[in-house]
C-alpha cells in the first residue's frame, strides 16, 4: 500500500471525520478561508498553527 493510499485510509475514518470538521470549520471561519485555497494559503493557515 501507497504513503497515498494510507494517508487517504488514515482521513477517511469514522473517528477521524470529525476532527476533519473542525479544523474545517476554523479555516472557514476564523480564517475566511474558502476551500479550495492555494498552496500559499494552506501554509500559512498551518504555520499560524504551529
Amino acid at each position: 500500500m501507497s504513503k497515498l493510499d494510507l494517508y487517504i485510509e488514515a482521513a477517511t475514518r469514522q473517528n477521524t471525520r470529525p476532527s476533519h470538521r473542525g479544523a474545517i470549520e476554523h479555516f472557514e471561519v476564523e480564517w475566511r478561508g474558502i476551500l479550495l485555497e492555494t498552496a500559499d494559503s494552506v501554509a500559512r493557515y498551518r504555520a499560524e498553527d504551529l
